[in-house]
């Protein structure tokens, strides 16, 4: 059956379908109050399955991906409002897995790195919103620090470069103020 409600404005607020069951069936349509389409949802048995979609009340994108099951699964795309993508995501299962990719709303990479059950795994890098690099290291599997971490100023000058285990900072460390001085910390 066919299903739609609206606002008290009456205004359209939602569309969609019921299965003979009494159950979502397909692409239903929820609308802002300025009638612009707010989010798409498909669904089968009453789970969204398929492409979802959320809108800004101006109708740019805001949230683009697809749910199988009731879970997200493969990229989801997040956008500001200005159109800029804000982050790139790969779920599996409901979980974000893979390489992922964060932006300023400039358009500058803010973070890229890979992810695995909501934490962070392997390269990682990190960046000022004039594009220069910030920070650059790993993360090992339990989400920490681990190996060489370099730092900069936004200059793209040096700041700090040690080792991390377990999260911790380690050995000898070099660091340099916003001046180019030098100094050697020991961990």
């Amino acid at each position: 059956d066919d299903y739609k409600a609206w606002y008290h404005s009456g205004r359209l607020s939602t569309t969609g379908v019921y299965d003979r069951y009494g159950k979502k069936e397909g692409e239903w349509i929820h609308y802002h109050e300025n009638e612009i389409k707010a989010e798409l949802i498909t669904y089968a048995s009453d789970k969204k399955n398929g492409k979802y979609a959320t809108y800004y009340e101006n109708g740019a994108k805001k949230e683009i991906g697809t749910y199988r099951y009731g879970k997200k699964e493969n990229q989801w795309t997040v956008y500001y409002e200005n159109g800029q993508i804000a982050n790139v995501y790969r779920y599996f299962s409901d979980q974000k897995q893979g390489e992922f990719v964060e932006y300023f709303d400039n358009g500058q990479l803010q973070r890229k790195g890979s992810i695995t059950a909501e934490s962070f795994v392997g390269p990682y890098e990190e960046y000022y919103q004039t594009g220069e690099l910030k920070a650059k290291g790993n993360y090992d599997s339990s989400n920490q620090k681990q190996g060489i971490w370099e730092e900069y100023y936004e200059s793209g000058k040096s700041k700090s470069k040690g080792e991390y285990k377990e999260n911790q900072k380690t050995g000898k460390w070099l660091e340099w103020d916003s001046q180019g001085k030098k100094t050697v910390t020991k961990y």
